[in-house]
C-alpha cells in the first residue's frame, strides 16, 4: 500500500471577508475565490498562483422583488425592494480566463430571495451583471460552464407560505446573461431542489434532493437545449454538495444514518452506483478529480481542524490531511473548509473560514520508501541522474 503525505505551501487570510465558499483556477493557475464579506456582500478574490492578491471586488447589489407581471415571466424583475445580504455561492472561468459567480441574495426581512450573477474580465473589470427571480425565494448553488462558455446555473426556489420547493437548471448567454431557457424539476406534494451542477460536452447533470416526510438522493441528466433525457431518485439520505461528471459521476455530500457522515460515490451514466464510501462524521463540500485518478475532497469534521482528504480511484482512502487549527477555534458554525481544486501541478487549494477567509494551497506526495526496496529505488534514481546528467 502506497502512503501519503502532505506539506502547506501557502496560507493567507483575507481579514475583510468573512468566509470563502468555492474556488476555481485559471489558464495561469491564478487562483479565484468566492465567497461573502463581513458585510454580508458578495466577494471575489483573486490570487496569483504564489499566493500575491491581485484584485478584489465586494459587491455591492440591489436586491429586486418579482412583482405579480414578473411572476409570469419569470426571468424578470421590475420592482426594486431595498438592499440585501447573501453570498456568491460559485465560481468558474471560461476559455479566455474571464471569471463568472453567482449567489444568493436577501431583503432586508428574509422573504424574498433571488440569484445574482455577474461577470469579469481576467483582470477584474465588471463584465455584466443580472438578476433572476424564477421563484419568490430562490437559492443558486451551483455553476458550470460548456466548452463554448455558455453559463448554467441549478437550484432550487419557491414559497414560504404556503410551502412549495422546485429545482431549477438554465442555461444563459455567454454576452449578456440573457435567459436561453430554463427547466423545473417539481414531484406532485414533494419538495425538489438542485444543489450540484456539471456539464459536459453536450450533457447537463443536476444532482439534489426530494422530500416529503424524509428527503431522498436525486440526478437528472438534460441535453443541451434542456430536455430531461434521464433520471434517477436513489432510496438513500444523501445530500449532495457536488457532482462532477467524466464518462462517470462523482458525488460528495453528507449521508444521514444515526448522524451525519462524508459521503463519497461513484455512480454510472446510466445510474448505478459503482461504489460508494460513507466516512467519519461530518460533511464533504467539495470534490476535484486529480490527473492522476485519484479524487481530493474538503469538507466538515467533528474537530477544531480543517479538513482535506484523499481517495483513490476505487474509493479507498489513501490520507486524511489536517491543514490547521480553526481560526474561530470552533466558537463559528461556519468555520470549515467548503471548496477545493487543483491546478496544472496538481497542487491542491481549499477554502472557507470563518469569521476569515481562508485559502490554502498544499501537495499532495508519496513519503519515500524504507528498506532494501526503497534503497535500491533511490540508488537507481541516482544512477539515472548521473546518467543524463541530472542536477
Amino acid at each position: 500500500m502506497k502512503n501519503y503525505s502532505y506539506e502547506v505551501i501557502w496560507e493567507r487570510n483575507y481579514n475583510e471577508g468573512y468566509g470563502n465558499c468555492r474556488v476555481v483556477v485559471d489558464s495561469k493557475d491564478n487562483i479565484i475565490v468566492c465567497g461573502l464579506d463581513k458585510d454580508y456582500r458578495g466577494l471575489i478574490l483573486k490570487y496569483d498562483k504564489d499566493g500575491n492578491l491581485l484584485w478584489n471586488d465586494h459587491t455591492s447589489l440591489k436586491i429586486y422583488f418579482p412583482s405579480q407581471i414578473s411572476l409570469k415571466k419569470p426571468f424578470n424583475v421590475d420592482k426594486f425592494l431595498s438592499k440585501g445580504f447573501g453570498s456568491l455561492l460559485d465560481v468558474k472561468v471560461d476559455s479566455k480566463d474571464n471569471i463568472i459567480t453567482v449567489g444568493s441574495f436577501y431583503d432586508k426581512s428574509g422573504k424574498y430571495c433571488t440569484i445574482y450573477l455577474k461577470k469579469y474580465s481576467k483582470d477584474g473589470s465588471p463584465l455584466w451583471e443580472k438578476n433572476y427571480a424564477p421563484f419568490l425565494y430562490t437559492q443558486a448553488p451551483a455553476l458550470a460552464i460548456d466548452k463554448s462558455d455558455n453559463i448554467f446555473v441549478a437550484g432550487f426556489g419557491g414559497r414560504i407560505v404556503p410551502p412549495s420547493v422546485n429545482g431549477f437548471v438554465m442555461k444563459v448567454s455567454k454576452n449578456d446573461g440573457s435567459v436561453i431557457w430554463n427547466r423545473k424539476c417539481w414531484k406532485m406534494g414533494k419538495y425538489t431542489g438542485y444543489t450540484a451542477l456539471s456539464v459536459f460536452e453536450n450533457d447537463i447533470f443536476c444532482a439534489g434532493f426530494v422530500a416529503k416526510d424524509d428527503y431522498n438522493l436525486i440526478i437528472s441528466n438534460f441535453d443541451k437545449f434542456g430536455i430531461e433525457k434521464n433520471e434517477k431518485i436513489f432510496d438513500l439520505r444523501v445530500l449532495p454538495c457536488k457532482i462532477f461528471y467524466d464518462r462517470d459521476i462523482f458525488i460528495c455530500g453528507q449521508f444521514e444514518d444515526a448522524g451525519y457522515k462524508h459521503y463519497l460515490a461513484k455512480i454510472s451514466r446510466n445510474f448505478n452506483i459503482l461504489w460508494e464510501k460513507a466516512g467519519m462524521e461530518g460533511w464533504l463540500y467539495d470534490l476535484v478529480l486529480m490527473k492522476n485518478g485519484n479524487i481530493a475532497v474538503t469538507g466538515k469534521i467533528n474537530k477544531d481542524e480543517y479538513y482535506a482528504g484523499l481517495y483513490g480511484a476505487w474509493g479507498n482512502l489513501l490520507l486524511d490531511a489536517y491543514l490547521g487549527k480553526l481560526i474561530s477555534n470552533g466558537n463559528d458554525m461556519n468555520d470549515w473548509m467548503k471548496g477545493t481544486t487543483n491546478d496544472s501541478q496538481d497542487n491542491l487549494v481549499v477554502v472557507g473560514g470563518a469569521p476569515v477567509a481562508k485559502t490554502i494551497k498544499f501537495r499532495i506526495g508519496l513519503l519515500e520508501e524504507k528498506g532494501e526496496k526503497g534503497e535500491k529505488k533511490i540508488k537507481f534514481l541516482e544512477f539515472l541522474k548521473k546518467l543524463f546528467r541530472i542536477k
